[in-house]
């Protein structure tokens, strides 16, 4: 009820698969909440856009794989969180991020499901504009909205400890509604924060802005001071 909340006070909400279908004990709802968004007791067969209130409402079909599973293997020996064992009970191990093992047919998916929500933001979001398959970076803000800080993770990793550092890549970073960018710093090592240049635009009725960071060896933090 809070996200059908949300959507309807302006709100974008992407729906994927059968979410919210089942509850937490894998049991089918007896009423698909979100499905009511569509109009309907139950999800579109194919993926539906649709106005609510002063918001609006995308579902994405999701076909899933196969194997079922994030990454595509099979149980076999002992239990590893750094290995395509035990697959089938824990799914999420991390060789799928740092060796970018992730199924491929889920990928497909999930992919056109990132574009998508791209596309019904006005690319007003935060986001590598070039691929690099083994960085993750989260922003989040403070109450007082002075700054912004954009967090780097580069997985790429071995279990040994051997780290292949991510670089040049193109970071795009969507600042608050009536918020400008005052200055950027960024290092890629959590140490010795220096200026970047940034390129400013406009997208979706707020500002965005681009900047290049050089290197992240594992951990790298960029900060926006926001006017």
């Amino acid at each position: 009820e809070a996200l059908k909340r949300y959507v309807e006070k302006g709100g974008t909400l992407v729906v994927l698969g059968n979410s919210g279908a089942k509850d937490e004990f894998n049991l089918p709802h007896e009423q698909i909440v979100l499905a009511g968004l569509f109009g309907r007791t139950e999800y579109p067969a194919k993926l539906t856009e649709k106005k609510v209130g002063k918001g609006r409402a995308c579902y994405i079909p999701l076909n899933l794989p196969a194997s079922r599973f994030l990454i595509p293997s099979k149980e076999k020996g002992e239990f590893t969180t750094f290995g395509p064992t035990m697959a089938n009970v824990f799914a999420d191990i991390p060789e799928g991020y740092t060796r970018s093992r992730i199924d491929p047919a889920l990928r497909v998916s999930l992919e056109a499901a990132a574009q998508k929500v791209v596309a019904l933001l006005d690319d007003r979001v935060t986001r590598l504009v070039e691929q690099k398959p083994y960085v993750e970076i989260t922003a989040m803000a403070p109450q007082d909205g002075s700054r912004m800080l954009v967090h780097f993770v580069n997985y790429d990793v071995t279990v040994d400890g051997d780290i292949t550092p991510a670089k040049n890549m193109d970071v795009q970073v969507a600042l608050p509604q009536g918020k400008k960018a005052k200055s950027v710093h960024f290092d890629g090592a959590l140490a010795q924060m220096r200026p970047l240049q940034f390129s400013t635009a406009r997208k979706g009725g707020a500002q965005v802005i681009r900047f290049q960071a050089d290197e992240v060896q594992v951990y790298g933090l960029a900060v926006v001071e926001l006017e």
